[in-house]
């Protein structure tokens, strides 16, 4: 995975997910540039979790909502609903279909897949989140582990 020994454990829990977002959207980016597109999309979605847990556990009104009645994070659809109806993002980005494709990714069944609108509505949900941009100067460089 793209953020193995890469994360500082001196780290708070809130700033390791923002890391691990971002290093999951580079290294997803990259695999997909590789042609492997169902490692780019899984990589993409763990950075899609990551960056939900950070961006609802950096905002006091948004962090008691993370949660179910039982201590579980709630889905990712139901995260990304969530942030629709309070108005911290905007529609525009097919949380479903990205869930299908990335189960099919996560059993290694996405090959041909042509991804360039995904990719552009992907990266315009990690933007409202705040994931990207990045420095990447400032990310850990990746090695071939992680890569």
């Amino acid at each position: 995975m793209p953020h193995f020994g890469l994360i500082d454990e001196n780290l708070s829990e809130i700033e390791k997910l923002l890391l691990r977002a971002r290093l999951h959207v580079r290294g997803g980016k990259i695999r997909i540039k590789l042609n492997r597109v169902s490692d780019g999309i899984a990589a993409l979605y763990d950075a899609m979790i990551h960056a939900f847990y950070w961006f609802f556990l950096k905002d006091d009104e948004l962090k008691p909502l993370l949660c179910d009645n039982h201590g579980n994070y709630k889905d990712e659809d139901h995260l990304y609903n969530i942030l629709i109806s309070l108005g911290k993002i905007n529609r525009g980005f097919n949380m479903k279909t990205f869930l299908k494709l990335s189960e099919m990714a996560l059993n290694n069944e996405v090959n041909d897949y042509d991804y360039k609108e995904l990719l552009k509505n992907y990266n315009h949900l990690m933007e409202q989140l705040g994931v990207i941009p990045y420095d990447e100067e400032k990310l850990p460089k990746g090695t071939p582990i992680t890569l």
